[in-house]
């Protein structure tokens, strides 16, 4: 009997839309709305007007009271309107591309099953919806977590960070009080919040604190977790810092996100005969960038790593930090 192998189960033509659907799906920064596809953000590609390079310039325009004030006039006969420059702001987006390729080894267990390649898919897409939070979790500490060194480097939202880590005994853990401060750094915009993002350590200590309602699925045995109404997602991406716990407060659409479907082989498969092995090789170039920030960094190599994402001084405020639906609050759990 003739083997399963990789290149019959994996069409690219019919695979490729296939677990790009289903890394959306699963991906709950973008299913939760806090990421939203922008399909204005344009991929370098050949015979385009969208000409090469590494990064995406995203115009916007600025608020209105930020352009010409927030005070009205008040309206006489004798002397018009002064005009207003309604002004065009720029967030700088960096492109990431990267891939993953997998041996037939690691494939094998899935093709017992009656559909191989929507196992295949599965785990592919899984693969990429965690790799894709990752690259937003380094994103986040690179625009709200201080550089250290001499000189240091102040992180382009620290405005918006309320760091209670360092404060004496009880006033260090996080509290229904330090939840509700950190997400009124936003002002009168707190309202927009509504999406959290923190590590299971941190989600069992806002159940223990009863401040966690459940939601199940009628249809299905799923739960899903609100704080104050809002989606929570949990990663632990998000690794404490010597005690220390991160907790995101996002908006919606906080996060803007598109992938190139076009500029890259996104899947191919090989085998290498020497070995008897079959391979899989799996790509992306895709954006998921904190708007109303800019990406000011070099990357050692052809796109940023997480390592380089994560640092303060590759980013900086291109619009009011009040525009920017972001907020953290860094605290201990015990």
């Amino acid at each position: 009997m003739a083997s399963t192998k990789i290149a019959n189960v994996i069409v690219p033509e019919v695979y490729n839309p296939y677990v790009i659907g289903k890394t959306v799906a699963l991906s709950k920064i973008i299913t939760s709305g806090i990421a939203t596809r922008d399909p204005d953000l344009k991929f370098p590609a050949v015979g385009t007007q969208v000409k090469g390079g590494k990064t995406i310039h995203i115009p916007f325009w600025k608020s209105l009271v930020d352009a010409g004030g927030a005070a009205d006039e008040v309206l006489e006969e004798t002397n018009g309107l002064a005009v207003n420059n309604i002004e065009a702001g720029e967030s700088i987006a960096a492109i990431h591309v990267r891939g993953k390729a997998w041996g037939a080894t690691d494939l094998a267990r899935y093709f017992s099953g009656d559909d191989p390649m929507s196992a295949i898919a599965d785990m592919n897409a899984a693969y990429w919806a965690n790799r894709y939070q990752h690259v937003l979790i380094a994103s986040l500490e690179g625009i709200t977590k201080d550089e250290a060194g001499s000189p240091g480097t102040d992180a382009a939202l620290k405005s918006h960070v309320l760091d209670i880590s360092g404060e004496s005994s009880t006033a260090a853990v996080l509290s229904s009080e330090a939840m509700i401060d950190a997400m009124y750094l936003m002002g009168d915009h707190a309202a927009e919040l509504g999406g959290i993002l923190c590590n299971s350590a941190t989600m069992a200590k806002l159940v223990k604190l009863n401040l966690i309602d459940t939601v199940r699925d009628a249809d299905s045995p799923v739960e899903y977790k609100y704080y104050m109404g809002k989606p929570v997602i949990v990663d632990d991406g998000l690794v404490a810092d010597s005690g220390a716990n991160s907790i995101y407060f996002f908006g919606q659409g906080a996060v803007a996100f598109n992938e190139d479907t076009e500029g890259l082989e996104l899947t191919e498969t090989d085998r290498n005969t020497l070995k008897g092995e079959d391979l899989l090789i799996s790509r992306r170039a895709f954006v998921m960038h904190p708007r109303g920030l800019k990406w000011v960094g070099t990357a050692a190599s052809t796109t940023p790593s997480n390592t380089e994402l994560a640092k303060a001084s590759n980013w900086q405020l291109a619009d009011n930090a009040k525009n920017v639906p972001i907020t953290k609050l860094v605290c201990k759990l015990a």
